[in-house]
């Protein structure tokens, strides 16, 4: 569990881990070995209004800072530095 509390708006994701292997196609280790760009919230702070706890979210590459805690990459960004939330079905696309 996380023991931090983001500011403003502020919001804490954890980063996605790029696969070694999609299907039956390897990922490069150069692909595998850049920052990831997505991830899902798991902190938002007091002055945060587009997205929530549990969201799955597209960052900018060199957005906010990174950081590793207990073995798990995590990125302290503004709000404003998200640039789309993730869908998983039409239905949740068409209803917002």
């Amino acid at each position: 569990m996380l023991d931090l509390v983001p500011l403003g708006t502020r919001v804490i994701i954890e980063k996605r881990d790029v696969p070694e292997k999609v299907g039956s196609i390897y990922v490069p280790r150069d692909s595998r070995e850049m920052e990831p760009t997505e991830g899902k919230v798991l902190a938002v702070g007091p002055d945060v209004t587009w997205v929530s706890v549990g969201d799955e979210v597209f960052f900018g590459r060199y957005s906010g800072f990174s950081f590793d805690r207990g073995g798990t990459k995590y990125v302290l960004c503004n709000e404003e530095d998200l640039l789309a939330t993730i869908k998983t079905n039409a239905h949740e696309c068409a209803a917002k």
